[in-house]
């Protein structure tokens, strides 16, 4: 997915660190299997944050992050409906650099989380 968002921009890909790629990866997981975490909104946040701060890619790893957070929400019935996704990837840069909370950024996001109809 991050080849495809930087290709698109021009931009250099390249896999800086694996690792971290994956211990993002599992951020969600671990908030759900061992803190009992269910909402949707919190874990693809967990998910959102951990790619952008963990940075596994050469570039893009904020705008991957995001959209690793709406496949998160569409594989479990979910769609954010918003219009303007910049404003999330403000919201998460405050959230790297300590401005905002996670849990702000969940309840933002949770917001406009719509179930999506089968």
């Amino acid at each position: 997915m991050n080849e495809m968002i930087v290709v698109d921009t021009g931009e250099p890909f390249h896999l800086l660190k694996p690792y971290e790629l994956e211990s993002a990866i599992a951020k969600p997981w671990n908030q759900w299997y061992y803190n009992k975490q269910n909402s949707m909104a919190v874990l693809a946040t967990t998910l959102m944050v951990g790619l952008a701060k963990n940075h596994p890619f050469q570039q893009g790893n904020k705008r991957t992050a995001f959209q690793a957070a709406l496949i998160f929400f569409q594989n479990n019935g979910l769609y954010l409906d918003h219009p303007d996704d910049d404003e999330f990837g403000l919201m998460i840069e405050q959230v790297i650099e300590g401005l905002t909370s996670e849990n702000d950024l969940a309840l933002e996001l949770n917001q406009y989380l719509v179930e999506t109809l089968i």
